[in-house]
């Protein structure tokens, strides 16, 4: 799979499984600085590992394009998926993915 689509699948996902009342409360904890889909962390968790049972995960060399397409995202849930995914497959980077990994903080 592309990583586009890879990327367009895992928002898709995960947009649709929000709850719109949780996004207004945690956009507006957050104090307006971010956009929610409306998922506490065990359910975006819970629904990312059924995603990557059904997709898999994104090719290692396809993981600093998805990065980018992840943090280009409103949604804070898509960023916690994606430092998730990155946490997961770091050790099956080259050593050039360290600028990735600046680049994310």
């Amino acid at each position: 799979m592309e990583v586009k689509e890879y990327f367009e699948n895992l928002e898709a996902w995960m947009i649709d499984k929000g709850d719109p009342d949780t996004a207004i409360q945690q956009s507006k904890y957050m104090k307006n600085n971010f956009e929610f889909i409306g998922m506490k962390a065990k359910i975006w968790m819970g629904h990312l590992r059924n995603f990557y049972k059904a997709n898999g995960y994104p090719k290692d060399d396809q993981l600093p394009q998805f990065t980018e397409m992840c943090y280009g995202s409103p949604y804070r849930e898509i960023h916690y998926c994606c430092i998730e995914t990155v946490q997961r497959r770091l050790k099956h980077q080259s050593q050039d993915f360290i600028d990735t990994l600046k680049w994310m903080v």
